[in-house]
């Protein structure tokens, strides 16, 4: 009887593990088609080691899909604020400023968030980035909703998400997210922003 209630009791989870795996494989799989399948693709997110209160990241947003969308935020808690700038030329001088209304990204296309460009502000770091590390941000789109990512982060002056150096093999001047924008942010991003410096 003790061995019948054995072989009996081996049927019964013989039987029942394939369709676990297979429930479990299943649920996986439609996790990764999901994932993959995704309207807009959060390519290569990176940032800059910080050196003082803010710092700035950067990736490539791409659209996979079949219509127009809008970055129109993003979160991070590693920051107190965290705000999508870019740089414009103002006669000689290049100036920082808050993108309002988001960027547009369009179907099939890519747009490069990078260094002298589109970036991610994070002011009030909570924390200091430190070279090796990552931390989670959440890019908020119009119609694609919120979609997660972890950023890496590179050496301070990166200017790619390899840790690129800048020209001739030096590396490139630390921006002023990571020193010194607490300033020029709070003065309209006025101070501190002439010359070749990029973020």
């Amino acid at each position: 009887m003790k061995i019948l209630t054995i072989l009996a009791a081996g049927a019964a989870i013989a039987l029942t593990f394939p369709a676990f795996a297979q429930g479990h494989d299943t649920a996986h799989g439609n996790m990764m088609k999901n994932t993959a399948g995704a309207p807009i693709a959060i390519e290569a997110p990176w940032a800059r080691a910080s050196i003082g209160k803010n710092g700035a990241a950067y990736a490539t947003l791409t659209n996979n899909g079949s219509r127009p969308d809008r970055l129109v935020a993003i979160k991070s808690p590693v920051a107190a604020r965290v705000e999508i700038h870019t740089h414009i030329k103002e006669g000689d001088i290049m100036r920082m400023r808050q993108v309002k209304g988001g960027i547009a990204v369009a179907p099939g296309k890519s747009v490069a968030m990078k260094p002298g460009s589109y970036h991610i502000m994070l002011m009030g770091l909570n924390s200091k980035l430190e070279s090796g590390g990552k931390f989670p941000v959440t890019f908020v789109f119009e119609k694609a909703g919120e979609i997660n990512a972890m950023v890496d982060i590179g050496k301070a002056g990166a200017m790619g998400p390899a840790g690129g150096m800048g020209p001739a093999g030096m590396p490139s001047m630390p921006d002023g997210h990571s020193g010194g924008h607490s300033g020029g942010h709070s003065g309209g991003h006025s101070g501190g922003h002439q010359g070749g410096q990029k973020h």
